[in-house]
């Protein structure tokens, strides 16, 4: 018999030796522990906004939703002031799919933005979206204006 074959013969008859041995030691044990030492861990995966980012979509903010969010009751912003904020910047698509940007925001009829102003968060609903103008109302308010395109656009 060559020396490889022989080698691998005692190896395998070690590993044979020590499996029977681990076996009979378990066999001693009461069941608690034998099914203790076999219980494998589990994942807990914990979905705190507050750290880190998602690691498939790092850019999605549909984690910051779960976060508590404060409700301002005693501020008063004036309507004009937010009217005099908002601007239309352009407006695209087809007849019955047109869409407005309106400071950063784009919308279709009947879409409600939110749109940041002196630090708050206002939301806007479009209307009516015209051939040179959008028709929006102050959800909060109820108030509706319609706010022009600029001639030079």
């Amino acid at each position: 018999m060559n020396t490889f074959a022989a080698q691998n013969l005692v190896k395998c008859a070690a590993l044979v030796a020590l499996f029977l041995g681990l076996n009979a030691r378990a066999e001693d044990k009461p069941a608690a522990t034998a099914k203790a030492a076999c219980m494998t861990s589990q994942s807990v995966f914990v979905n705190d906004p507050t750290i880190g980012v998602d690691p498939f979509f790092p850019t999605s903010k549909r984690r910051l939703d779960e976060l508590p969010r404060s409700t301002m009751t005693n501020v008063v912003v004036q309507t004009s002031t937010i009217w005099d904020r908002l601007k239309l910047q352009g407006m695209s698509g087809p007849e019955g799919q047109r869409l407005a940007l309106i400071s950063g925001a784009t919308v279709a009829v009947s879409e409600i933005a939110e749109i940041k102003c002196e630090g708050r968060i206002v939301k806007i609903r479009c209307v009516e979206i015209r051939d040179r103008s959008v028709v929006l109302q102050l959800v909060a308010s109820g108030e509706t204006r319609e706010i022009k395109l600029r001639d030079n656009i």
